[in-house]
């Protein structure tokens, strides 16, 4: 009869060791899940990624609600994480530069210009930037840019 009650309190011990080391693994797991930073992306990065996803090429241009398409014939711009670079992009567009959002609602950018660009939209297809462009720039035989808000409107 001892030997039974040895066995029986055994395997208690036993059972009461497994329910514990099923806790603190289970516990463990639930903090450790818990640990680090939020895996939500913020405005910022996901914007970041729509712009850096592709090459963006000119559509349409419309300056002070004009029509200036021809003047950015092949315009393109692609973005890495900080900068960007362009081609066509006269002078509202130098070949390359920098960039930051101007906020955590990552709506607009500064470029290293100081000039603020609106992202008005920005999806996996298409662009819509604004900027406000403050003089008309005179090339040879013909403006370079025009002053006023221009509208860019690209696709990949």
């Amino acid at each position: 009869m001892k030997a039974i009650n040895n066995i029986k309190s055994e395997s208690l011990v036993i059972k009461i060791i497994s329910l514990f080391f099923y806790c603190t693994l289970f516990s463990s797991l639930l903090f450790f899940s818990s640990c680090g930073s939020d895996s939500s992306p913020t405005p910022a990065e996901l914007m970041t990624k729509k712009l850096t996803a592709n090459e963006w090429k000119i559509k349409t241009v419309s300056v002070a609600g004009t029509d200036q398409t021809i003047a950015y014939k092949n315009m393109s711009l692609v973005f890495s994480a900080t900068g960007f670079t362009s081609s066509n992009g006269g002078v509202v567009w130098p070949s390359s530069g920098t960039w930051k959002f101007t906020d955590d609602n990552a709506t607009s950018i500064k470029r290293g210009d100081d000039v603020v660009v609106n992202l008005t939209e920005v999806t996996a297809t298409s662009l819509i930037v604004t900027l406000t462009w403050a003089q008309n720039t005179f090339g040879p035989g013909r403006n370079s840019s025009l002053a006023g808000v221009h509208v860019f409107t690209m696709s990949n």
